[in-house]
């Protein structure tokens, strides 16, 4: 009778995410001068390393293969502001916000690391590919500081961050960020 040969060893797989600049869009409205909400539109391109190792547990290393991946983060959020000294008359004006949303995520490899991954004994055998995207609920919250140059138009500057699920993790991203806020003119 002839045994098919069998083997044991672990697989391994890891990727990181660089830090990086994003770019957003806010709107929002001023209920009262303490309360505004505002709906939020920010993307993040950013990328980083992805590897995954097979070892055999008789032979050894069976392949490593590791190379750059690109990722783009976009989030919606629906917010709301409080600002404590709202009521005060001066062009100081901190705030507390909170907010709710969805986040979508897309992950690919350059191209060269693509074919390498197509080629990959992870791949023939396993089946295994890079995850491509993923997306889910979000939770913000944050502090700032809207500094009034003139009546309508402010300097602002704040510290927010932001927990999804995404790939079966918990990830929590926090992000500063400094911007202009333009006021039309109104009773608040």
């Amino acid at each position: 009778m002839r045994s098919s040969p069998t083997s044991t060893g672990t697989f391994t797989r890891s990727s990181n995410l660089d830090d990086n600049s994003f770019a957003g869009f806010r709107l929002g409205y001023v209920w009262t001068p303490l309360f505004e909400s505002e709906l939020s539109y920010d993307r993040n391109h950013t990328g980083g390393n992805y590897e995954h190792t097979i070892d055999d547990n008789s032979s050894g290393q069976v392949e490593h293969v590791d190379g750059r991946i690109g990722a783009v983060f976009t989030s919606y959020q629906v917010g709301l502001l409080y600002h404590p000294l709202g009521t005060w008359k001066t062009p100081w004006q901190p705030y507390a916000n909170v907010s709710a949303g969805w986040m979508d995520v897309d992950i690919a490899p350059s191209a060269s690391f693509q074919s390498e991954l197509d080629n990959s004994l992870a791949s023939s055998f396993y089946k295994l590919d890079t995850p491509s995207g993923d997306h889910g609920y979000l939770f913000g919250y944050g502090v700032g500081c809207k500094y009034f140059i003139v009546p309508n138009v402010a300097v602002r500057a704040e510290f927010r961050g932001k927990s999804y699920t995404v790939f079966s993790e918990r990830r929590r991203d926090t992000e500063i960020s400094i911007g202009m806020s333009f006021f039309l003119p109104g009773d608040v």
